[in-house]
């Protein structure tokens, strides 16, 4: 089974929309995975210049990347 679905929202219209949904598993993995790649940014002096972004930083948002796919 795959870690995400389609489900139909309800929009409003006649016709509702489909809308890609995470499983829980893959939900909390999305929200780990982006919670340390904040936590990093915020306190990383080498990633505090708002365009600015480490190799830590880089490594951390791929693996965020990954586990959004």
């Amino acid at each position: 089974m795959s870690a995400t679905r389609w489900d139909v929202r309800d929009s409003g219209s006649a016709f509702g929309q489909l809308q890609r949904v995470a499983s829980n598993a893959t939900f909390v993995k999305m929200q780990r995975a982006y919670r340390a790649w904040l936590a990093h940014t915020t306190a990383c002096e080498g990633c505090l210049p708002v365009d600015a972004r480490c190799p830590v930083a880089a490594d951390l948002w791929q693996a965020y990347q990954d586990a959004i796919r």
